[in-house]
């Protein structure tokens, strides 16, 4: 009798040991996991800070060509006379 409640304590105990095992193990992955998407998240959100400086660049060279547009008006001309893509520049006062 003494051996099996040997053989069950070592049972238990083996058992114990594996869910030890694969419990540091999991803690392991998701410890690699977490500093995977933190690297990640950081990444992502640098591009969203560069895609946002290009779109404030971009905004300020359409908002400049407008100015220069406003200036600077082109009228189109007679197509039939002169060809196609002609236009006349004038310049508003």
């Amino acid at each position: 009798m003494e051996r099996n409640i040997g053989d069950q304590l070592n049972k238990a105990f083996e058992a114990y040991r594996k869910v030890s095992i694969e419990k540091d193990n999991a803690k392991k992955e998701l410890q690699k996991m977490t500093e995977y998407y933190e690297r990640y998240t950081q990444e992502l959100q640098k591009q969203i800070e560069d895609q946002q400086r290009l779109i404030s660049e971009l905004e300020a060279k359409l908002s400049a060509a407008s100015q220069t547009s406003e200036e600077i008006k082109c009228e189109p001309c007679n197509h039939l006379l002169e060809g196609p893509g002609t236009y006349r520049t004038t310049q508003t006062p």
